[in-house]
Parts: structure tokens; C-alpha cells; sequence
């Protein structure tokens, strides 16, 4: 599922997220062709997704969770 996301939405509302990469392009391309292979496939939503419903990215290291281990996920 692809959501639009601006510029301006992600610095207001993810700037400071951790573990995301983030790479710059040159131009708009790549991102147009992500575009129309998700709208064929009837998975993208031409507007900007909810933060913390459909969108969930980690804001610092207490917002990760971790399970497993020997703690058993404690």
C-alpha cells in the first residue's frame, strides 16, 4: 500500500524518526513510476496516511519494541 506523503507532512510529522532511511533524488521519476505500478494495483490512496494508525514509525528508541530473547519478552 503506497500513501501520497509531501515534504511538508513529513518534517511535521516524522522528522525526528529514527531507523528510517532516507535517500534524495534528482528528480521525481522513480516516484511517479512507484506511483502508477501501485494505483495499477489498486493499493495507493492519494492522500497522506494517519500518523500512529497507518502510519507507525519508531519517534526514539522507547517507541521500539523488542521480543524475543532470553527474557522471554519482557
Amino acid at each position: 500500500m503506497a500513501f501520497k506523503i509531501t515534504r511538508t507532512w513529513w518534517q511535521r510529522e516524522y522528522n525526528n524518526t529514527i531507523y528510517v532511511d532516507r535517500e534524495l533524488l534528482k528528480d521525481n521519476k522513480l516516484i511517479e513510476l512507484e506511483k502508477m505500478r501501485y494505483a495499477r494495483m489498486g493499493k495507493y490512496v492519494p492522500r497522506h496516511p494517519l500518523p500512529g494508525l497507518e502510519c507507525k514509525l519508531p519517534q526514539g528508541v522507547k517507541d521500539i519494541v523488542v521480543n524475543g530473547g532470553q527474557a522471554g519478552g519482557r
